[in-house]
């Protein structure tokens, strides 16, 4: 379990953050709640969760020039530094207790090895980033051993036989189809790679039985036809070679002379283009001068400054810090004399014991004497004429004198517990003004806030009313002097120059391009044309080259066909694939259900693999509470078409719904993937109503269980009262028990 967060340098933050294994961070924004969560991710990733992996981008969390970060467990301490050197990063990597590392390397080894790398416990964003497909293979590497059935597939050679056995030929068979089939079966094997996950293989060797089917049906379609198309090409073969290389080099003559077109007429064109676009920003710009020399400033700024005079009077600073101090010095105060109180309490109670064990003594002693009368109180059996009475009075005088000293210890006890009470009491309305007075400071911040927006608005507006003419003068000069630089030279601004403007035109003139584009677009028909008569001939003779070196016998195109058929089939969605889908989810699915449950979230969890067209997919999400009822805790795999109700795909939830499901489903992966260090970071947590907070909480308290650590954090407003496994951290000023 991480017992303490380390930070020196990272943002504002510098300490530590203790931790118990169930905290809550709360705070206002920029109390430092986000920058926890990073300075853990960085000590266990080298980088933060979620963002760029180089030490550049990491370096910009640093308040200066180097950071440093790390954590403590129960028997291991981890430290990161990074220092900025010039236009170097330089990171170094402390541990404690240390063994024989010598580089980064060896010591990245080493906490991967006491504390494991798993960034979505860190943050949720690198699971959903992921497509549909690596999604499902990182599922599939939280899979148990497969069972029997389909563990047999991890060797290659069982799979073989098992494959064999599941498409075995009648004894009768066409002893060609026989040895095809074992062949294609043993290249299929050969697809087949160690090291892979299981599912990954499956679906390498289906997508290549697939394409082996889809090869030989064309081979058997071809076969059909290969003899009578040989036939037709043949006939004109020798006109097509004759002709194709007189064509090419027609070709080639045609392509230098278009391209010769292509620059010149590009060339004009571009000329063009500048005069059309000089003569369009000249009247673009009149029209702008002349709409602006005419635009008048109808606003007025009187009623802008009074409103930024009253609410600049609305702004209060509310500073409770003197009063928090006073607050936190008698919660201080009155913790202090609460163990004093309980020992005085434990105190009066053992010198109560011991006087009312002394008093019962002295009563025995006397009833002893009295009951044995003229006998030895030792025996009976021996006569004792002695008088006790002397004796008597002295033991019934000490018996008294413990009863009053009983009297007055449990007065002094009495009193004792009502000012352990008083201390109790004082200490929680302490603690009660503390929270008060800081709520307080809250509510004027937002409240201050918002009218220092309201403010800005206002402030904003005023100076483009007071600006208006600098600004337009500015504007209509900045503009005329662009459109003199545009003019040809001689030409002046004077007044009613913009009826001149049409003629400016004709100082720019355009080259006419009719003729060379006529003669651009003859070529370009041309090598089409002799392109297109080319294509078809070597097509021709390459149709006929083709089919004379990949014509195979109709029969063996058949067999291998049906071979494929039954591999692709076997491999495939509704085989092997499948039944692997089903054991591997459906666990996975009764697992995440089970934390949903704990946390007492009244909805149902779903894979879906395919959509409605039987496409292959990967995605998840939940359905209301009385579908998961009616389909007693699970929901159909293939198709969540088949549900009862209105199931709902993860992207069509809210934030906080979706938040709620990632938290079950985070919980279970960690358990699943059991890293030696089992943590889950939840940030953002204020996008959880307060209802939910605790329903999640105190569910999490059972269904995260087997997690070392799990750390909630956001601007919330929680008592501690409700969430009793929990520490409470307020950034804002000190721990909350």
């Amino acid at each position: 379990m991480i017992r303490s967060i380390i930070m020196r340098g990272i943002k504002s933050a510098n300490g530590k953050q203790e931790l118990t294994g169930r905290d809550i961070i709360t705070g206002k924004n920029g109390a430092g709640k986000t920058t926890r969560a990073q300075a853990l991710g960085i000590s266990l990733l080298g980088y933060v969760p979620g963002g760029g992996k180089l030490a550049t981008e990491t370096m910009k969390l640093a308040n200066g020039d180097s950071m440093t970060m790390g954590l403590d467990t129960d028997d291991f301490t981890l430290q990161r530094s990074f220092t900025r050197k010039g236009a170097k990063i330089e990171q170094t990597i402390e541990l404690n207790p240390p063994l024989d590392e010598k580089s980064n390397a060896d010591k990245e080894k080493r906490i991967e090895h006491e504390l494991g790398k798993m960034p979505v416990m860190l943050d949720f964003n690198e699971f959903l980033s992921l497509t549909d497909m690596k999604r499902r293979e990182f599922i599939f590497t939280l899979a148990e051993e497969a069972d029997e059935e389909t563990g047999e597939l991890n060797d290659k050679e069982a799979m073989i036989e098992a494959l064999r056995q599941k498409i075995t030929l009648p004894d009768d068979s066409d002893p060609q189809q026989i040895e095809i089939y074992k062949n294609d079966i043993k290249e299929c094997a050969e697809k087949f790679e160690d090291g892979l996950l299981l599912q990954t293989n499956l679906q390498n060797i289906h997508s290549y039985a697939k394409e082996q089917l889809s090869f030989w049906k064309k081979e058997r379609d071809k076969s059909s036809g290969a003899s009578q198309k040989i036939a037709e090409y043949k006939n004109n073969l020798t006109e097509t070679d004759l002709s194709l290389e007189a064509n090419n080099m027609h070709l080639e003559e045609m392509q230098a002379k278009y391209i010769q077109l292509t620059g010149e007429l590009a060339k004009i064109n571009t000329e063009n283009e500048r005069h059309n676009e000089y003569n369009r920003r000249i009247h673009q710009l009149a029209q702008e001068i002349a709409a602006l020399t005419d635009a008048v400033n109808t606003e007025s700024a009187d009623a802008i400054k009074d409103d930024i005079e009253y609410y600049s009077g609305l702004i209060s600073q509310k500073d409770n810090s003197a009063a928090i101090e006073f607050a936190q010095s008698q919660v201080l105060y009155e913790t202090n004399r609460i163990p004093d109180f309980e020992k005085n309490i434990e105190k009066y109670r053992e010198e109560y014991q011991t006087a009312r064990a002394q008093k019962a003594a002295s009563e025995s002693l006397i009833k002893k004497i009295k009951e044995h009368t003229g006998t030895c109180p030792i025996d009976p059996r021996i006569k004792c004429e002695h008088d006790f009475k002397d004796f008597m009075m002295e033991i019934g005088l000490e018996a008294h004198k413990f009863d009053t000293a009983m009297r007055e210890i449990s007065q002094s006890g009495t009193a004792a517990r009502a000012d352990l009470e008083t201390a109790r009491q004082n200490a929680k309305n302490a603690q009660d003004t503390i929270n008060r007075l800081r709520q307080e400071e809250i509510t004027a911040l937002r409240e201050n806030e918002q009218i220092q927006r309201t403010l800005n608005d206002l402030q904003g507006q005023l100076r483009k009313i007071e600006g208006f003419d600098a600004e337009k003068t500015a504007r209509i000069t900045a503009k005329r002097e662009e459109l003199v630089g545009l003019l040809p030279e001689g030409f002046e601004l004077t007044e009613g120059y913009e009826e001149l403007l049409p003629d400016v035109a004709e100082v720019y003139p355009i080259t006419s391009t009719k003729e060379l584009i006529a003669e651009y677009e003859a070529t370009s028909s041309k090598i089409s044309e002799i392109k297109a008569k080319i294509a078809e001939q070597t097509k021709a003779r390459n149709a006929l080259a083709t089919l004379r070196s990949t014509m195979v016998d109709g029969t063996m195109a058949e067999y291998h066909t049906a071979a494929w058929k039954r591999i692709a089939d076997e491999f495939g969605p509704k085989g092997l694939q499948g039944e692997l889908v089903k054991n591997t989810l459906t666990p996975l699915t009764h697992a995440v259900q089970e934390k949903l449950d704990k946390m007492n979230i009244n909805k149902a969890f779903f894979f879906q693999t395919e959509d409605e067209k039987g496409k292959e997919i990967f995605q998840f999400g939940w359905c209301d509470a009385e579908v998961r009822d009616k389909n007693k805790n699970s929901l159909p795999l293939k198709s969540v078409g088949k549900c009862i109700g209105e199931p709902r795909n993860f992207d069509a939830l809210s934030t906080g719904e979706q938040m709620l499901l990632l938290i079950a489903l985070m919980t279970t992966i960690i358990e699943w993937t059991n890293p030696p260090l089992k943590v889950l970071v939840i940030d953002n947590a204020e996008n959880l109503d307060s209802e939910n907070i605790i329903r999640v909480l105190n569910g999490l308290t059972t269904a995260g269980m087997n997690l070392d650590n799990i750390i909630f954090s956001g601007v919330m407003d929680i008592d501690p009262a409700t969430v009793p496994d929990w520490r409470v951290w307020d950034l804002s000023g000190g721990a909350v028990q």
